[in-house]
């Protein structure tokens, strides 16, 4: 039975204080990065989502904010609809968001406080007294708040998803335990009830806390030992003991049968799922050394450097690192009973990480993956900072103090690199200079310098005049700060040694053909040879597609015949995957009927369909081409062919109603 929830000798006004000063604190600690700037995947998911904008409070605009994106298999409508009231509130001023991530963060430590509190008292209750549990719980919410491995999931602004499927999955903890020592019926049902509501807004928050029954067994298995509730109805904990068993095993079954679907979707990413998972295995230790000893050097956005294992043996350390997980989960389980904290800190750690770092194929490393599975390394640590006050009451208030000045200092630290786009990218470049992402966004920075600055010049020419001058290389170089030119090459020339990356290469060839300098042969030459050895990520494919696009914008005159090359090369690729391989061919028609070859756009688009027949949108697209050109025959064909695909007859009954009738 849980003991009561009184602050047991100290007084409460001392604690109130004590949160009000820790509130201070962390805003502190953030307010250099709270006026920064939206950044990379708040761009799509906030700043361009014209459905956020609420016109009225109604339940019509409410729905289609929070379904207004296609993040996550969910879309995440709870995260989605508090952007959405930002955005009614504030607009697009970007303040208020991290405020109320800040907030937010706030909040969760809280309930951080309230769940160790609950289970120190259970776990170490004849260790520790009830004022060592207090200060145990507030030493360890206060360590997970201000620890700088938690800095983009504050200052990131779209990573509320994380910041709101934790509250809502620390609130159903919560919820359960209270609801555990109830001794009316009535009010044990209502507190799990809001405990199910909990967890059920969570995953609508954030896809990952579908592991939440599994941390209610883990609870429930090494806290309570799967002892008798306190609730005078004895069936009454035995049904919901078991209803958080069927939860748990229907999850693992669920993960299990739902991996084969996780494999296929891998051919979209540069790794196979065999290689992340033992990535991963190194990835997790690298995780509990930021959590542990935190080296804020080390702390980046991207962490695309980090090399992945294609063996046990490529490189050694993935099998050192196996081994290390497969010997802490053995002492975890062995002394589980003696050392209980210490199977909860592995338990929830590993269990937190289930889905985002094992076979689903996402990319390799965030830091924000950590937000909730520190948790239990947290509770861990607040056992044993009780344990030392119990003891030693100096000791312990001297040695936390002097954790949480330091761990806010790393955060302040990193907060400042956030006060602005240029000083975010340019610091996280010169961070990581192994990073071809932090390198390649460092360098379209200035790149966007350069084309901002052609752009004012051109503004300011006559139309007339614009339309019959020939720019010389100098003229050109005259209207640009020629060090942002050397700047954004410097950046961009880091990543050729990566030989998996071409976005930077992409990149390089518009700049050179913005400032009027001849084609690079050399940087063509390296893209067609990686198109075609390489598996390339989707951010590099992305910019590749990038240079058809300005082609057909007319924003850039990248040569025909070498983007020809690149469609020709991902038609013969071995290792690039079918559904990029359309998407080159669709962008490679788009370009064709541009210059004029229609024969070549529809050579391009058939291709890109026999490549890959379930992409839709190459499959409209054929059919539009077939109708602007009037080849009928090509027309109901495509029809015919690809009609299999599609599990209603319906879907297509349409597109023969649209092909026009000959004149």
């Amino acid at each position: 039975m849980l003991k009561s929830d009184k602050p047991c000798g100290a007084p409460v006004v001392v604690f109130l204080v004590a949160w009000a000063l820790l509130f201070c604190l962390v805003v502190l600690i953030y307010s250099p990065g709270l006026h920064g700037p939206f950044v990379f995947d708040d761009i799509s998911n906030i700043v361009e989502n014209q459905k956020l904008a609420l016109p009225a409070f109604d339940l019509v605009h409410f729905r289609e904010a929070a379904f207004s994106t296609s993040t996550g298999p969910l879309a995440r409508p709870v995260a989605m609809l508090s952007f959405a009231l930002n955005h009614y509130f504030s607009g697009l001023e970007e303040f208020p968001y991290k405020l109320t991530n800040v907030v937010l963060h706030f909040l969760n430590a809280l309930l951080v406080f309230a769940i160790c509190r609950r289970l120190l008292f259970v776990m170490l209750r004849k260790e520790i007294g009830g004022a060592a549990a207090w200060f145990g719980s507030f030493g360890a919410a206060a360590i997970w708040l201000v620890h700088p491995i938690q800095l983009t999931s504050v200052l990131y602004v779209v990573q509320r998803m994380t910041e709101l499927s934790a509250f809502f999955a620390l609130a159903c903890v919560y919820a359960y335990l209270c609801g555990r020592c109830q001794v009316n019926v009535l009010r044990a049902a209502g507190w799990h009830g809001l405990a199910a509501i909990a967890a059920l807004l969570a995953i609508l928050s954030k896809e990952n806390q579908v592991i939440l029954p599994c941390i209610v067994f883990l609870v429930e298995f090494l806290v309570f030992r799967f002892s008798k509730f306190s609730c005078s109805v004895l069936w009454y904990g035995k049904f919901v003991q078991a209803l958080v068993c069927i939860c748990a095993a229907l999850f693992v079954v669920v993960f299990v049968v739902s991996i084969p679907s996780f494999v296929n979707g891998f051919s979209q990413r540069p790794f196979t799922a065999t290689e992340r998972l033992l990535t991963e295995s190194r990835v997790l230790f690298f995780y509990l050394f930021q959590i542990l000893v935190p080296d804020i050097s080390r702390m980046h956005l991207f962490h695309d450097e980090i090399r992945v294992s294609h063996s046990l043996l490529s490189p050694i350390t993935t099998a050192m690192s196996v081994g290390g997980l497969a010997c802490l989960v053995v002492l975890s389980w062995w002394k589980r009973l003696r050392w209980p904290l210490l199977a909860l800190a592995t338990g929830w750690f590993l269990i937190g990480h289930l889905v985002e770092s094992s076979v689903v194929p996402l990319e390799l490393v965030h830091a924000h993956r950590n937000y909730f599975p520190m948790i239990g390394i947290c509770i861990a640590f607040g056992g044993g900072l009780a344990w030392l006050f119990s003891r030693q009451r100096k000791a312990a208030a001297a040695m936390w103090i002097g954790i949480v000045v330091l761990l806010s200092a790393g955060t302040w630290v990193r907060a400042n690199d956030w006060r602005s786009w240029p000083v975010l990218v340019v610091s996280e470049a010169e961070k990581n200079p192994n990073s071809p992402r932090s390198q390649y966004e460092a360098g379209r920075y200035y790149y966007w310098m350069v084309e901002h600055a052609i752009a004012t010049h051109s503004k300011k020419t006559d139309a007339a005049e614009r339309q019959e001058e020939k720019r010389s290389i100098q003229d050109q170089a005259d209207m640009y700060d020629k060090a942002d030119y050397a700047k954004a090459m410097h950046y961009l020339e880091r990543t050729i040694d990566a030989p998996e990356s071409i976005a930077g290469l992409t990149v390089m060839l518009r700049l050179d053909d913005l400032v009027g300098n001849p084609p690079n042969e050399g940087w063509e030459n390296l893209i067609l040879e990686r198109l075609r050895s390489v598996r390339m990520a989707s951010n590099d494919i992305n910019k590749l597609l990038d240079l058809f696009v300005c082609v057909v914008e007319s924003k850039c005159t990248i040569r025909p015949a070498f983007l020809n090359q690149v469609a020709a090369t991902a038609i013969e690729s071995p290792v690039l995957h079918a559904y990029a391989k359309s998407m080159v061919l669709s962008v490679a028609s788009d370009m064709s009927l541009v210059s004029g070859r229609a024969d070549f756009a529809r050579y391009y688009l058939l291709k890109a369909l026999e490549i890959s027949p379930t992409n839709f949108a190459v499959f409209l697209k054929t059919l539009s081409l077939a109708s602007a050109l009037r080849d009928e025959e090509m027309y109901h064909h495509v029809i015919e062919l690809f009609a299999n695909k599609f599990q209603e007859p319906s879907q297509l009954a349409q597109y023969d109603r649209v092909y026009p009738e000959k004149s």
